[in-house]
C-alpha cells in the first residue's frame, strides 16, 4: 500500500529530492484538495474516495478503470464480482453493482473495461467474448455487437464516431495492423499503421506489443507502446491516420542528468498510458514491479499464477510535445492506474481501520 512518497526528477530545475507530504488521505466528502509538491511544481487534486466497505463484492480490481459521469458519478470495472460494474456517488459512496456474470441480458462476461462514450454514457468491453455493450449514464443498455477484439481501457478512444481500438489480431484481414476504426454495429471500417505481422506484434522479435492511445488535441491520437523494459517509444499519429513522428522518450526527450530515463528500460518496467492535458503537456504513466511473490497455483486471467502478489511503484512524467523535453517526473509508491480522457488516476490504499478505498485524483502543472 501507498506510504505517501513522491520521488521527484525536475528536468527544468534538475532538481531531485524525495518529500514526505500528506498526499494520501482522503478528501473531506465532496471537497476537492490540491497540494503542491514545490521542488517539481507538480499539483495533486484529490477528486474523491471511493469506499465499496459496504458492499465488498464491488471492490474495485487492481486493474481496474474508472469513468466519471457528467453529473459526478462513478463507473468502475472489473470489480471483485466478475461481471459487474460498480457505480459510485461523487462524493465516493458505493450505490450499487450493475450486471452480473452471463451472456443474456444484463449480464457481461469478465469485463476487460470502461470507457466514456462522448455520448455521456459508457462503453464496456468484455474480454474473451469480445463484446462492445453501449450503456446510458443511468447503467441501462443501449446497444451490444460482437468486436473482432478485445482490448483494455487504455487501448481505445471515440474517434468522430467511430470506435478507435488498438490491437492485433491473428485473422488475416487485421494481421498486421495496429489500429482499427470501428463503428457502433462492430464493423471495422478501415485498419491503418500497417507493419507487417511480425512488426505489428513483436518488437526486438520476442516481445508482444500492445499500445495505449489516446486523443491529440490537433486531431488524430497518441500512442505508447506497452513493451516491459524493451522500449519507451511515443507515436504521433494525424487524422488520417499517417504517422508523425515517433519519439524514443528515454532517449531524446529525457535529460541524461535524469535518473528516470534508464529506468524506463528495466525489464520490470512497463508503460501503460498516456494522456494530454488541456494546456498541451502529455503524460505518461509507466509501472516499475518493485517485488513478485508466489506460492504456485492456477492461472489467473493475465496467464500469471493466481495467487501471484505483485508490488509496483509508478512514474509519471510530463513532457512538452512542441520543445520535445521532460517537463517533470515524479515516483509514486503505490499501483496507480489512469485514463486517456479526463486526467485522472487512481490507486488503492488503506483507511487506518484497513479497509481499502480508491483514491481518484488528478495531476497538473503548477502554473509558473
Amino acid at each position: 500500500m501507498a506510504r505517501g512518497f513522491w520521488r521527484i526528477d525536475s528536468a527544468s530545475a534538475l532538481v531531485r529530492a524525495v518529500s514526505v507530504l500528506a498526499l494520501w488521505t482522503a478528501p473531506a466528502s465532496g471537497h476537492a484538495q490540491s497540494v503542491t509538491c514545490a521542488p517539481c511544481g507538480i499539483v495533486r487534486t484529490d477528486i474523491a474516495a471511493l469506499d465499496a466497505a459496504a458492499k465488498p463484492d464491488l471492490e474495485p480490481k487492481q486493474w481496474a478503470s474508472v469513468v466519471r459521469l457528467s453529473d459526478g458519478r462513478f463507473l468502475v470495472a472489473p470489480v471483485a464480482e466478475e461481471g459487474t460494474i460498480a457505480e459510485f456517488s461523487r462524493d465516493g459512496h458505493i450505490l450499487r453493482g450493475i450486471g452480473r456474470r452471463g451472456m443474456g441480458p444484463q449480464e457481461f462476461m469478465p469485463i476487460a473495461g470502461v470507457v466514456p462514450d462522448g455520448a455521456g454514457g459508457v462503453a464496456v468491453f468484455e474480454r474473451g467474448s469480445r463484446r462492445l455493450t453501449m450503456l446510458t449514464s443511468d447503467g441501462s443498455i443501449r446497444s451490444r455487437v460482437a468486436i473482432p477484439f478485445s482490448p483494455a481501457a487504455t487501448e481505445v478512444l471515440k474517434v468522430r464516431g467511430l470506435w478507435l481500438i488498438a490491437a492485433t489480431s491473428r485473422l488475416p484481414e487485421y494481421a498486421g495492423a495496429y489500429f482499427h476504426l470501428t463503428d457502433a454495429f462492430g464493423v471495422v471500417k478501415r485498419s491503418f499503421g500497417w507493419g507487417g505481422p511480425m512488426e505489428a506484434t513483436r518488437f526486438n522479435g520476442s516481445v508482444p506489443i500492445r499500445r495505449a492511445v489516446a486523443p491529440r488535441s490537433s486531431g488524430g491520437h497518441w500512442s505508447v507502446l506497452i513493451t516491459y523494459g524493451q522500449a519507451d517509444v511515443l507515436e504521433e499519429w494525424d487524422v488520417n491516420g499517417k504517422l508523425v513522428r515517433r519519439v524514443d522518450l528515454a532517449r531524446d526527450w529525457a535529460p541524461s542528468t535524469s535518473s528516470v530515463p534508464s529506468r524506463m528500460l528495466d525489464r520490470r518496467a512497463a508503460t501503460i498510458a498516456v494522456q494530454e492535458q488541456p494546456d498541451g503537456s502529455l503524460w505518461v504513466t509507466t509501472h516499475v514491479l518493485k517485488e513478485r511473490r508466489q506460492s504456485g497455483g492456477a492461472s489467473n486471467e493475465r496467464g500469471l499464477p493466481a495467487d501471484l502478489n505483485e508490488a509496483y511503484r509508478t512514474i509519471v512524467r510530463a513532457f512538452d510535445p512542441r520543445a520535445g523535453r521532460l517537463l517533470a517526473s515524479i515516483e509514486l509508491d503505490a499501483h496507480v492506474m489512469t485514463s486517456a480522457v479526463g486526467s485522472m488516476w487512481w490507486y488503492t490504499r488503506e483507511r487506518p481501520s484497513g479497509e481499502p478505498v480508491t483514491q481518484v485524483f488528478r495531476l497538473s502543472l503548477k502554473r509558473r
